[in-house]
């Protein structure tokens, strides 16, 4: 097979998604001795992850605190209990777990006087859980329209590779800038209906033949990338049988930024 035979060059048309990364913290405060969050700090965290369509989450680290009052086992425990308590929020929130990247009881915050404020207030500022966000904002935009350049003579055997479709490191979720591109491959589909292909995934930063999905956590990264984009393609309206798939692992690296080995090409497999 000749992997590098033809370059199919897909861009995007009329409206993109642009991308840009951004952090945020929310903090949450709890009530003397108690680990459970009232519905009113719940709230905080439930109203940010629902009213925000345009979001998409990348990593999320949790630290809860305790005030100085306890001993200091007394105070670790209970933090801890408290940053756990935070992150089943989250979790009922349909949010995975490969996304916590940490979840720590810090022990507690020593008082400190030096502050403008009542003991009392202070301590209720120490009884803490500090969310940090991290994550992507998609933003619409328009762009002039530029022509898809496909090989005419593309043959059974040659590899297309696909630019901008690329995965989140250690899950076979794509990157929200996949998309346009994706939406491209869909239409030259429909407009080439002679096109039968096989989708081959690929994975990076592993001495394993495949990588470790976080989102199933099995070894087989590879695989379910390039599943996810014949699911895609089958609930737009393709037909299966002029499709298929394949994880080629970490065999076919390119160099460069790590981001370009998590991709997805397609194999002309059939021309009717």
């Amino acid at each position: 097979m000749n992997r590098f035979a033809a370059l199919l060059i897909i861009s995007m048309l009329g409206t993109s998604i642009a991308v840009c990364q951004t952090d945020t913290l929310i903090t949450v405060y709890f009530e003397t001795d108690k680990s459970e969050l009232s519905v009113g700090e719940q709230a905080k965290l439930v109203d940010f992850i629902w009213e925000s369509d345009s979001i998409i989450l990348k990593s999320i680290h949790i630290d809860a605190f305790c005030d100085d009052r306890g001993t200091l086992a007394y105070n670790e425990e209970l933090s801890s209990k408290r940053a756990e308590e935070t992150r089943k929020i989250l979790s009922n929130l349909d949010i995975h777990d490969s996304l916590f990247i940490n979840v720590s009881g810090r022990g507690e915050i020593s008082l400190d006087q030096t502050i403008n404020k009542e003991t009392d207030e202070i301590r209720r500022l120490n009884r803490k859980a500090d969310v940090f966000l991290s994550y992507f904002i998609l933003q619409q935009k328009t762009v002039e329209p530029v022509v898809e350049v496909i090989p005419e003579d593309v043959a059974i055997g040659d590899t297309l590779i696909l630019e901008n479709i690329l995965f989140f490191g250690g899950r076979h979720v794509l990157l929200p800038e996949s998309y346009p591109t994706l939406d491209r491959l869909l239409e030259i589909l429909q407009t080439r209906p002679d096109l039968h292909i096989k989708i081959l995934g690929h994975v990076c930063c592993t001495d394993e033949y495949d990588g470790w999905d976080n989102d199933t956590e099995t070894r087989n990264l590879s695989v379910n990338r390039a599943r996810t984009i014949y699911n895609h393609l089958i609930q737009k309206g393709i037909d299966p049988d002029r499709l298929e798939y394949e994880g080629l692992g970490s065999a076919y690296k390119l160099g460069g930024a790590d981001k370009y080995d998590r991709r997805v090409e397609i194999e002309i497999t059939k021309i009717k």
